[in-house]
């Protein structure tokens, strides 16, 4: 009898994730940076149930993008915020993320821009 016990409590952690029971996981908060200056989720993704892409237009709300062109100037013409592919008008999503790692999408093409993307 105990040997059957001590086979269900070796399974039970798989049985139980293969299942999809988290009951003993503490929930996770996302950690970000707009989380942590106090942004709630609905304020760049809206009320709706299915939470899609937040769209540049939004994120232009509280940066501005010829600002952000100023600051990384001294990058020159590897500067991100301001190249001859987009201007200033760059998608912020495409190298920028909150719930995954950010990217430095120009190395794919410019194997010397180095620079690090918050």
């Amino acid at each position: 009898m105990r040997k059957v016990i001590m086979s269900f409590l070796k399974a039970a952690p798989l049985v139980l994730a293969l299942l999809g029971v988290a009951a003993f996981a503490a929930p996770k908060a996302p950690a970000t940076r707009h989380a942590g200056h106090g942004l709630e989720c609905a304020q760049c993704h809206g009320t709706a149930k299915k939470k899609a892409p937040v769209e540049m237009a939004k994120c232009l709300e509280c940066h501005d993008n010829q600002e952000l062109a100023t600051k990384t100037a001294k990058l020159g013409a590897r500067n991100p915020h301001d190249n001859r592919h987009y201007g200033v008008w760059g998608d912020c999503n495409m190298c920028h993320h909150e719930h995954k790692a950010s990217e430095n999408r120009c190395l794919g093409c410019h194997p010397r821009f180095t620079f690090k993307v918050p």
